[in-house]
């Protein structure tokens, strides 16, 4: 199990790099090279509950999302999407796609209606992206410009209606794909064009009170980078996490919502501590606790 070290490290590292950075939604990957003796070949990973929930307890951003109070005549299915933004998500913002047309609420009113909150299809970048799976043809890109000091960019995942699985796919793709059929989720991308060009992956749904919400530049946390990450004893085992701020997940999705920090965004001086704890090979042996300083960045 991992801890993000004792509370008053975990504490001073969140306060340092709120303070410095003003808590920024960029990527950041630490990574460390384990080396692991005398513990069982191989073990889970996953992180406390202390680091995973100490950011998103602090207050229920469902409880606190805004309402849309008008919405345009859709020409489609709209699909729905929530960012929050600051420490307490101070200021929303709704996202809405219709088709090849985005409504944001870039004001934070509630109302979609208004003059300057519709977005237009990106022609040229879309018709420069192009997808290299063969579930999806490409990406509708829009340009969102400018949102509470953060500039974005948003791509829209266009589906392949003539794709047809391969027979011997994994169980956990086909499994995904069953799960957003039936709950009618649509995949997008919100990228930074700033201060790190980071990515946040979208879940979009067609209601808007199970809307994914992704929490931007609030509370810092230490999340997975990979969440099926195993420690194996002989492979030379590569440790990552990355470190931001947890958001809401739409309703049935099992991923967790993250937004990150980037290397850039995290001063030189700041070395998160993980404290390891591993079942040790000879039954009845004490545990084997490993601290290690996570001081690599990638």
């Amino acid at each position: 199990i991992l801890r993000a070290a004792d509370q008053q490290r975990y504490r001073t590292i969140e306060m340092e790099i709120a303070m410095a950075n003003r808590a920024k939604d960029v990527m950041l990957f630490v990574a460390v090279s384990l080396v692991l003796v005398g513990c069982k070949p191989q073990a889970e990973v996953s992180i406390s509950d202390t680091a995973q929930t100490e950011a998103s307890n602090e207050f229920d951003l469902r409880a606190r999302a805004n309402e849309i109070v008008k919405e345009p005549d859709y020409g489609g299915v709209p699909y729905y999407a929530l960012l929050a933004f600051g420490e307490e998500a101070e200021t929303q913002t709704w996202l809405v796609v219709d088709g090849k047309t985005v409504y944001l609420d870039r004001n934070g009113n509630g109302d979609l209606t208004e003059q300057d909150e519709r977005i237009r299809l990106d022609e040229e970048a879309t018709a420069n992206n192009v997808s290299g799976s063969s579930e999806y043809t490409g990406f509708n890109v829009f340009d969102l410009g400018n949102i509470a000091g953060h500039d974005f960019v948003f791509e829209v995942w266009v589906i392949n209606e003539d794709f047809r699985p391969e027979p011997n796919e994994k169980e956990s793709t086909t499994r995904y794909r069953q799960e957003r059929l039936e709950n009618g989720w649509m995949n997008a991308s919100l990228y930074r064009t700033s201060e790190g060009g980071t990515q946040i992956p979208v879940l979009l749904c067609p209601k808007p009170q199970h809307a994914q919400i992704s929490h931007i530049a609030g509370p810092l946390t230490f999340d997975l980078k990979w969440r099926d990450q195993k420690l194996d004893r002989d492979a030379s085992p590569i440790f990552d996490i990355h470190i931001g701020t947890p958001g809401v997940a739409t309703l049935k999705g099992r991923f967790p919502v993250f937004s990150n920090l980037s290397t850039e965004q995290v001063p030189e001086h700041i070395i998160p501590t993980a404290v390891f704890t591993f079942a040790n090979q000879k039954d009845g042996d004490k545990p084997i606790v490993l601290t290690v300083n996570l001081d690599l960045r990638c």
